[in-house]
């Protein structure tokens, strides 16, 4: 995941150039993403107990850290997890966790 955040760092918002700017959009929607998202997909379907966290049975740092880190990649494209249905569950239950649930509703707005 760090890698691919860094990617994310890299290709997005370091770049000034527009053109390769959207290059490197280009390049982490139709390669690095799908990679590493696929990847998370057969991780979570090996390692997961119960269908609700990565490791295990329950709420884990994985979960937090996959959450956090594809929050910021849905800036991308909000329909990113479509092919992904392990994940999108995964995120919807990280989302209804009772504790992460009351700290995103009373958290303040930031760009990350």
């Amino acid at each position: 995941m760090n890698d691919l955040t860094d990617k994310f760092t890299q290709k997005y918002f370091e770049l000034k150039d527009e053109t390769a700017k959207a290059q490197g959009k280009h390049q982490l929607l139709t390669t690095d993403i799908p990679k590493v998202l696929g990847q998370l997909e057969k991780l979570h379907s090996m390692y997961s107990e119960n269908g609700f966290s990565f490791v295990g049975n329950q709420l884990t740092w994985a979960d937090l850290l996959v959450y956090d880190s594809i929050t910021n990649l849905l800036t991308l494209d909000s329909y990113l997890l479509e092919p992904y249905p392990k994940l999108r569950q995964n995120r919807q239950d990280v989302e209804n966790h009772p504790k992460i649930n009351a700290y995103l509703k009373s958290r303040p707005v930031t760009a990350f």
